[in-house]
This record gives C-alpha cells, structure tokens and sequence, in this order.
C-alpha cells in the first residue's frame, strides 16, 4: 500500500509554478511583440503619413507661389512700357519698373530684361554675372537661380517679338518656406545648391519627396524625433512590467494553494502508475482516505489497474494462439503450393492436417454422407471447361487433439488453398495440352500446305516466262502467283507465331546502334514510301547503342513503319526516339486513315483486321507483340479515330 500523505513535492511545485511563468511570459511577451511591432508599425506609419502630408502641402504651398510669381512676371511683360525695350530703355523707366517690382516681391528676385539678342537692356540689379543667351525654356535652372522666361511683344504689334523678360529666383530663398515645429524638422537637399541642414539629436522617422519639374533635382526632407512619436507606446510598456510583475506574485500565492490540495495527489498517482510500467506489477494499489473528487480518483485507478491485469493475461494467451494459428496455416499453405497432381495435393493436405490437429483420425472420402462429431472439408474445384462446380470429395477430421481458434474460418481458409490449388494443376494440365495440340496441328498443316504450294508457285512462274500465254491467260496465272505467295506468308506468319508461343525463338544478343538500324531500314521502305508519295521523316539521330536481338528488332520496325506506310494514302510519317526512366521509345506518327476507337482493342488479336481497311493477312501487329515481349518491351496505338492519324510506340529495353 502506498499512503498519499508524501513530504516531498518540491519538484512538482517548480514545474507547475515554471509552467504558469512560462503562460505569462508567453503572454506578456505576444502582447509586448505585438506593441512593439504592430502598434509601433501603425504609430511610424501615421507619423510617416503626416510627413508625407506636410511636405506635400509644403511642395503645393512652393508651387503656388512660383506660379504667382510667374504670373506677376507676365503681367510687367504686357505692359506698354516694355516697348522702350526698342529704344534700349534709353528713359530708364523699364528698369525702375524692375527694381520696384523686386522691391515689392522681396527674396531677393532679380528681373531683367533682354532683347532678341540676349543682351540685357533692363534689370533690377546692376551687374548681373549670368548669361541668358542660351534660355531655352519658360522655366530652368541656372547656377543657384530658378529663371522663369517670358517673352514680350510689342504692344503696337502683337506679332512682334521684341525681348524677354527673365525672373531670377534665388534658391534658397525655397528655406524660407518650410514649416519647423517641435520636435519636427524639415530641410531641402540638392546637388546644384548647399542648402542648410539643421542639427538633429537622436533617431528620427523621415520622408523624402522629389520637387516638382523643373526642380526635380531638389528633395524635400520632412523628419520627426521618434521618441516624440512613439511616447505612448513607451508609457504601454511601462505599464505592462507593472502588471507582469504582479501576475508573478499571484501566480507564487496560487501554486503555493493548488500544490498543497492537488499536485500531491496526482504526484502520486503518477508515481504509482510509473512503478506499475516499469516493474509490470499490477498487484499495486494507493491507499487514500479522501472522500472528495481526488478520492474518487484513486479509487477508479486501483479498479483500472486491476482490469488492466486481467485483460492483459487475456491478451496474451489469445495472441499467442493466433499467432501459432497463422504460422500452422502459413506453412501448411507453402507445403500444398508445391504439389503437381490433385492426388498429390489431398494426400500432402491430409499430412499436413494431422501435423496441425494432432490426430491420425483424418482422411478423405467421395461419400456424400454426414459424419457425427466431426469437421468436414468440401473440396469443390470449378470445371472450366464446362464452367461449373463440382464437388471433388470431403476431407473428415475426427477429435483433433490441437484446437485451433476460430476453426470455421481456419477450416474454410484450408478448404479453399486446397481447391485453388488444384484448381491451378488443372488449369496447367489443359493449358499444355492445349499448346501440344496447337504445336502438333500448325506444324502438320505447314508441311502439307508448303508443299502443294511450293508447286503452284514453281509452276505459275514457269506459265509467266512461256511465250505461249496471251494477256489473259498471263493476267490469271499471275493472280494464281499473288494468291501463292500470300497464302505461304500466311503460313510463314503462323508458323511464326507459334513458335513465339512455345519459346522455340533463338534470341541473339548482340550490341547495335538504333540510328544506323533506323536508317538500314528506312533504306529497305524509302522505296514502298516514294511509290505513294509519302515522305519519311527520321528525328532519330546521333548514336545510341544498345544490347538486343538485331532480327527480331528490325522485323518489329519494318512492321510498323510498313503499317504506317500502307495506311497513310498521303502526307508524313515521323519517327521519334525517346528515353523515359530505363525505357526506350520510338514513335512512329502518320497521318494516314487512323483507327476506329472499337478496334484499337481487338488490333493485336490474330486474323483480326480494322472495319474500314481489310488487307494483309491480319497476324503482323500480333508477331510485332510477340517480339517486342521478347525484346523486353511492348507495343501500343493510339489513334483519336478515323481520319485522324496513328501514333505506335515500341518500348524496348537493353540486355
């Protein structure tokens, strides 16, 4: 017995007093990350928006006020006085005009006054060093100025150009016009003038913006104090430590609670449950004299371990029944799969049941009749031949000594190995002889046919080179030779084939390069092709060179490259060679007749020829099949339908 009432709980107390740490740092921390990133991001992005917004306004106040002084630079260049421009303002009255304009405006603006020239007639200062001769705009930049041109006509004649009046703005007068509030800053940089920067202490948020045309070179810079603009999120902060500290000082007080009335208890049960897994005895139980919620907790925990114990022995004992079960079925299954007779098969599975069950009282019987007190297996195998089940007997199990778990299902799982496996003897058996017959009856039919037809063609050639014949006659004994030779390549084909079926094909492995094969046999077909007027189009190039049978590998192409021929009345033919994983594969594309989707399936049947082009014998897709097999590969057709072209793919492999 274990008493609950343990001293030592130190350790328990750390963790649950860490874990709460843990949950508030982690909260004080999610919440100091998100000010610190998230507020202090909306905060710059609201003082970076009010920067932009005031050099903005600052650049829109600038703009306006050279426009006015633009527009106070054409309303001098319309008055009448400028005509004295003409007479070199001989009066000085344009350039009195000037100086008290200058005068008005103040920031240091300079007029003056060309002619067509650009000698200078007129000014509001003596001594101008610039020279205006080459203005070519209204509105430019020279040295430190900004230069507005006007032109000026004369008053008597609208149509005559009689000078330019130029205003001079002195850049840095652009200073005067910026707006500094605390904590604010604003300042204009620019290669062309030195303009004034002020002395600025500390980190700072700041925003450039590029004057308008044709002060593009100059920027305007706005800045504010980043601790101006992020004081309240310090004063957060501030406030956050304040409350993490107190959310420490409450989490100790309630640990210091919860570990006394809880933690001990479940310590307890901890260890107790720890002993249980480590040692494997389930004989021990907690003592506790609670009669709250942590009483109830033990008491529930001395009921489970004892069930656990219970079905724990009752697992082990069914799983060590299974187990030699499935080994007994495992080994009587690879025993019975190595038979080669029915008898074989009922006497090794009669064997082997009594090996399992223990007893000599097992055998087999034809009688139909029910035993008493014991287990029958029916042996029904399936007649394929006339499709149908037959009963072949039943195996009788008298008083096993082994009783196996679960014996219907075991019985029947043997009862059905039994029945496949001489099912499949069966299958075998038919199959051979089957092929015998095959072999016997197309080796027959060859010799006898070879012969009377070796004579019609001997024959027929002979009536073809008499000069006796007429054209009629020559016509009907050359129809006999056609006939002749397609019925001895039907035989050669069939033969063939049969051969390919028995496996009595020679391979000769050798290495050879796919292009030059490619190539020999487009030599052999180029003929057939230029006869229809068909072009061969060859993308196999280079050199690849594989292990492979060189007869067998140039009969599947020329097959398939005279398919696509005979099928193709005009147009191209590609081949293609393509390399995927550790496949070969040459395409063989035409544009020909195609295939009807029905007969794609049936195309590599023998005899069997498409719907809508019947010639040939029908056997050379299926030869083709037979050896690309042997060649490690295959053969497939595509076709989207009739009139709509064939692709064939042979895969092959390497040796």
């Amino acid at each position: 017995m274990v008493n609950l009432n343990l001293k030592n709980s130190i350790s328990i107390q750390t963790k649950i007093f860490l874990t709460f740490l843990i949950i508030i740092f982690i909260g004080y921390g999610i919440t100091f990350f998100y000010i610190m990133k998230y507020e202090n991001e909306i905060l710059i992005d609201k003082e970076m928006k009010k920067l932009e917004n005031k050099a903005e306004q600052t650049l829109f106040e600038l703009k306006n006020h050279l426009i006015f002084l633009k527009k106070e630079a054409a309303f001098l260049s319309k008055l009448e006085i400028m005509d004295d421009i003409i007479a070199k303002d001989i009066d000085k009255r344009v350039s009195n005009l000037l100086k008290k304009k200058a005068q008005d405006l103040g920031e240091n603006i300079i007029f003056a006054v060309i002619d067509n020239n650009g000698k200078i007639v007129a000014s509001s200062q003596e001594n101008i060093k610039l020279s205006f001769s080459k203005l070519k705009k209204e509105e430019e930049i020279i040295q430190n100025f900004f230069i507005i041109t006007i032109p000026v006509t004369a008053s008597f004649d609208s149509n005559r150009h009689i000078g330019k009046l130029i205003l001079l703005y002195p850049l840095k007068n652009l200073e005067k016009h910026l707006k500094n509030n605390e904590g604010i800053y604003s300042w204009i940089t620019s290669d062309i003038v030195d303009f004034k920067k002020p002395e600025i202490s500390g980190e700072t948020l700041e925003v450039k913006k590029r004057f308008f045309a044709p002060l593009q070179n100059l920027i305007l810079h706005y800045a504010v104090d980043k601790k101006i603009a992020l004081e309240t999120v310090y004063h957060v902060q501030t406030l956050l430590n304040i409350v993490f500290l107190i959310m420490i000082l409450l989490t100790s007080i309630f640990i210091f609670f919860i570990s006394k009335n809880l933690v001990l208890p479940i310590k307890s049960l901890y260890e107790t449950a720890h002993y249980i897994i480590k040692t494997g005895d389930y004989n021990k139980e907690i003592y506790s004299n609670r009669q709250d919620e942590i009483g109830n907790l033990t008491k529930i925990f001395n009921i489970l371990i004892k069930k656990t114990k219970e079905s724990l022995d009752s697992i082990k004992a069914q799983s060590k029944k299974y187990e030699e079960s499935l080994i007994d079925l495992i080994e009587f299954f690879n025993t019975i799969t190595k038979t080669e007779s029915k008898y074989d098969t009922i006497t090794v599975a009669i064997r082997e049941l009594k090996r399992l069950m223990n007893t000599q009282d097992i055998f087999f019987t034809t009688d139909k009749s029910e035993f008493k007190n014991a287990f029958m297996l029916n042996i029904d195998v399936k007649n394929f031949k006339e499709n149908r089940s037959e009963n072949l007997g039943t195996i009788v199990i008298h008083n096993p000594a082994n009783q196996i778990t679960n014996l219907k299902r075991f019985y029947n799982s043997i009862a059905q190995m039994i029945s496949l496996q001489i099912e499949r003897i069966s299958l075998m058996e038919e199959l051979k002889e089957t092929l015998r017959a095959k072999s016997s009856f197309l080796s027959a039919m060859s010799h006898e046919l070879k012969t009377p037809i070796g004579s019609i063609l001997s024959l027929s050639q002979y009536l073809l080179t008499s000069s006796k014949l007429d054209q009629n006659d020559l016509e009907s004994v050359s129809k006999i030779e056609h006939s002749a030779n397609h019925l001895l390549q039907i035989i050669n084909d069939i033969l063939t084939i049969a051969k390919a079926d028995s496996g009595k094909i020679d391979m000769n492995i050798s290495k050879i390069d796919i292009p030059q094969t490619i190539k020999e046999v487009l030599d052999i077909l180029n003929p057939l092709a230029e006869s229809k007027g068909v072009k061969i189009i060859n993308d196999i190039k280079g050199e690849l060179k594989i292990n492979t049978d060189p007869k067998l590998f140039k009969i599947v192409i020329i097959n398939l490259i005279s398919n696509a021929i005979k099928f193709t009345p005009k147009g191209d033919i590609h081949l293609s060679l393509k390399k995927e994983k550790n496949d070969y594969k040459i395409y063989i594309k035409d544009c020909g007749i195609g295939i009807d989707k029905e007969d794609i399936k049936y195309i590599f049947d023998e005899f069997y020829q498409g719907k809508i082009y019947k010639s040939g014998t029908g056997l050379g897709l299926a030869i083709s099949k037979k050896f690309a097999a042997l060649l490690k590969g295959d053969i497939i057709v595509h076709s989207e339908g009739v009139g709509k072209g064939t692709t064939t793919i042979f895969v092959f492999n390497s040796f």
